[in-house]
Parts: structure tokens; sequence; C-alpha cells
């Protein structure tokens, strides 16, 4: 950046001294300096772990099963997160038996599908005891093609059985006459 700034003051000193260009001129400055920042700056590839998360214990996958049902205190895997639901489980407001059936496993597909809130998703992050030992966080087409496959479950099928109804019921209808 150091260098940038040079470049752009060298040639701001050129300029201003030719009083009719100097405000086209500043501006392809400023537009050379803003389009030289974007090229020389890298872009990960893989987005950056939060720093709470990447500050939590790594768990092995077979810790994480020995906390299934059967656990006095069981765990699941919600998107890295290791969480201990023992407590919460009671207050869960979906029922403890969901929060069973997914314990000692990842439950990360089905705690998307509900559409939880943010609260919901905050409770879900304070519940953490820990993150699982190499996982690494979706990238955005992961993400894509999953709310794609929802709004195939969830909205098509419906039409699509509602239409083959409606059908049904006119084809009926048509026998009777």
């Amino acid at each position: 950046m150091k260098g940038i700034a040079t470049v752009v003051s060298r040639d701001t000193e050129k300029q201003s001294s030719n009083s009719d260009n100097s405000i086209g001129a500043q501006s392809n400055i400023v537009f050379h300096c803003s389009t030289h920042s974007l090229v020389s700056e890298s872009t990960p590839t893989t987005p950056p772990l939060d720093p709470k998360f990447a500050a939590l214990k790594e768990i092995t996958q077979e810790d994480l099963e020995t906390h299934d049902e059967d656990s006095e205190n069981p765990w699941l895997l919600i998107n890295g997160y290791i969480c201990d639901v023992t407590e919460y489980r009671f207050e869960h407001p979906g029922g403890e038996g969901i929060l069973s059936e997914h314990a000692g496993s990842d439950a990360s597909e089905a705690f998307g599908n509900v559409g939880h809130t943010d609260f919901a998703k905050k409770k879900m992050e304070n519940l953490a005891v820990g993150r699982l030992k190499g996982y690494k966080p979706k990238d955005e087409t992961e993400d894509a093609s999953s709310s794609d496959s929802s709004v195939l479950k969830f909205v098509l099928i419906p039409i699509v059985l509602l239409l083959v109804a409606y059908f049904v019921n006119q084809y009926v209808k048509s026998l009777g006459n």
C-alpha cells in the first residue's frame, strides 16, 4: 500500500501543474489506485474460521459418537459445532425426541431444514463444547445447492401432489356423469 500511495502522490503533483486537466487526471488516478489495490489483494479460497469457533477444543468423531442417545450427556454436531444438549433437551421447543434421535451424530442438515431463528442459532453456539476435528466450513456453492433441494422438496412436490389430486378429482367427477 505504501508504494501505491507514493505513485499516486507523484502523479498528482505532475498533473496539478496543468490546471486544465487536473480534475480529470485526479479521477483517473483514483480509479487507477482502486483498480491496483483490488488486483494486489488476494482473496482467500476458503472462508476464515470464526474466532470463537477456532478457539473451541477439537473433538474427534469417535468421541462425538460416544455421546449418543444412550449417553447421559448427549452431543450433537451442527455445522462443525459439537453441542452438549444434556440440559437443553428438556427445554427444546421441538421436544426431547428430535435431539435424542440425532445424538452422537451430525444433525446439521436437520437443523438447517427446520429454519431456526437467529436466537436458536445463537443458543446452539452457546451450547458448544467443542468443534469437530478436521471440520471445514462449507462454501457458498454447497449452501446454494442444499437450498435448491429444499425448494424442490418443500415447494414443488406439494404443488405436483395438489395438481394430481385435482385431476383425479376431475376424473372421478366425469365418471359420475
